[in-house]
């Protein structure tokens, strides 16, 4: 299960914040699902549980876009640059 979604038991713990959670996934899920019923998309985004997992998915899917670390993009897979910089760059976005 990924970080970000948490169990079951970690939800009753947590009280209101797993509701919380629970309700933004669902959320986007009916929001793939709408999509994909009028025919505005082909299907919802896959969810992979590594990076390795998202790199791969990159890699195999003509024009899927992944986010994953610099140093784990495999070959063949074109870096996106952004405000026209790409990782390593003094002024890059993200860090």
């Amino acid at each position: 299960m990924p970080a970000s979604c948490g169990s079951r038991a970690d939800a009753g713990v947590r009280g209101g914040a797993g509701k919380r959670r629970r309700s933004r996934q669902s959320f986007a899920r009916q929001h793939w699902i709408a999509k994909v019923f009028r025919d505005e998309a082909a299907a919802g985004p896959h969810v992979v549980y590594s990076t390795e997992m998202a790199a791969e998915l990159a890699a195999a899917i003509p024009g899927a876009v992944a986010f994953v670390t610099a140093d784990s993009v495999p070959k063949g897979v074109k870096v996106l640059k952004i405000n026209g910089r790409l990782p390593g760059d003094e002024d890059y976005p993200l860090r």
